[in-house]
This record gives structure tokens, sequence and C-alpha cells, in this order.
């Protein structure tokens, strides 16, 4: 008898889609949400419960038009607005650019730091100019309680 891998590895999100199980019902829930307009999902749940597995899945769920963007917060320090702001910014920046075949827009730190609407009245409507009539899903990791 051949031993089977086990994909459940602590600290090991799930890549490979023929080793990720169940959960369908939810990927069938968030499609038909999406699809409908509803724009903000949270997934919440106990420590090692499989969230990091179920949004490194997602992606490949959503349907045609949607622009999955991942961004993790571990390590940020959440006291730092322009921080945040700078680190989704890089992260929608490099992910939109690398999926729809985009020039990057490189947001530049210093306005970032010196400017805290940058986000919302600059960059944001090239993000929606890029995106066209795609919809940006963007999936926010590890953000601190």
């Amino acid at each position: 008898m051949s031993d089977i891998a086990n994909p459940y590895i602590p600290s090991q999100p799930v890549v490979d889609p023929d080793l990720f199980f169940g959960r369908r019902d939810l990927f069938a829930s968030i499609r038909d949400h999406l699809v409908k307009g509803r724009c903000v999902f949270l997934v919440s749940g106990a420590r090692r419960i499989g969230k990091t597995r179920f949004l490194t899945q997602l992606p490949r769920q959503l349907p045609e038009g949607f622009v999955p963007v991942r961004v993790g917060f571990l390590e940020e320090d959440a006291l730092r607005l322009v921080q945040l702001q700078l680190r989704l910014a890089v992260a929608i920046d490099r992910q939109v650019s690398a999926q729809l075949g985009t020039e990057p827009l490189d947001p530049d730190p210093d306005v970032f730091c010196s400017n805290t609407d940058h986000l919302l009245n600059h960059f944001w409507p090239q993000v929606r100019a890029a995106l066209e009539q795609r919809c940006l899903v963007l999936m926010l990791v590890d953000l601190p309680e």
C-alpha cells in the first residue's frame, strides 16, 4: 500500500488545488455574492482552521472578470496608517499589473508618507482605470485584531 501525502501541514497553505478538499459551498456562496455586487466579506475563525488555505484557493474559484489581490499584514505596524496604505498600494499595483499585463503604477513612498489622501484621491482612480470593467477582490490576510 502506497503512502498518501497529507496536504495539511501547519503554517503551509495548500497550493495544489487537487490537494484542497471541502469548502465548495463557501466558494459558491462567495462567487454568487460577488456576481450580485456584494463587496465585503470577512473570513475569520480560530487559529489553524484553514482561513489562509481557503484564501489561497479562492482566486481559482472566482468568476471571470474578478481580479484577486492578496495582501499580508502580519508583520506590519498597524498604528502607522501611511505604512499600511503604502503596503496596500504596492501589493495592488504589483498583482494587478502582473495579472492584466499592464504597466505598473509604481507608487511613490514619499508621496504616500506625506499625503494620507493619496491612496483614495490619486492612486485608486488609476487602479480603477487599469481594471476597466473588472472588479478587484482584495484579500487582506493576517490583519491585527
